[in-house]
């Protein structure tokens, strides 16, 4: 299976998850060097994906105390198939240069960014429309975002 695909997943591990934020693991696992544009960005903050984060967060975890290897993070993860899913992003055959990781950073950041503007665009509708009970479901979708997008 392929680690990257939207609808499945590698052999027993999570299904599902955005294709970008598992590109965005294995690089981290296969380029180390670029874990730190990473965290920088708090990019991790973003994934939508609670089994992505989880590795993500241990793979900054890891960088902090040295080199990332996946064989460490695997053994930081403590369910089998979030191990699994660290082995398969790992071993993912993709050509990494430095301007191909910067590329898929920006991406990301722009679909972070674009994700925002959208439910803007729904909070306004929402509230041209005098659909009150919408626009605080969004509203509230909005303080979530932001209370979970927050640097820790």
């Amino acid at each position: 299976a392929n680690p990257f695909d939207d609808a499945g997943s590698a052999p027993g591990a999570f299904g599902g998850g955005r294709r970008i934020e598992r590109q965005i693991i294995s690089m981290m696992l296969q380029v180390p060097r670029m874990v730190q544009s990473v965290r920088d960005g708090g990019l991790m903050e973003f994934f939508e994906d609670p089994h992505l984060k989880v590795i993500g967060d241990t793979v900054l975890a890891q960088a902090e105390g040295g080199e990332v290897s996946a064989v460490d993070v695997m053994g930081r993860c403590e369910d089998p198939a979030l191990k699994r899913l660290v082995a398969a992003l790992s071993m993912a055959e993709e050509q990494w240069d430095t301007a191909g990781c910067e590329r898929l950073l920006q991406q990301f950041r722009t679909s972070c960014q674009r994700r925002e503007d959208t439910l803007l665009d729904r909070i306004r509708a929402a509230e041209i429309a005098g659909d009150m009970e919408l626009l605080q479901t969004l509203l509230l979708e909005q303080q979530q975002r932001r209370k979970d997008h927050r640097p820790r």
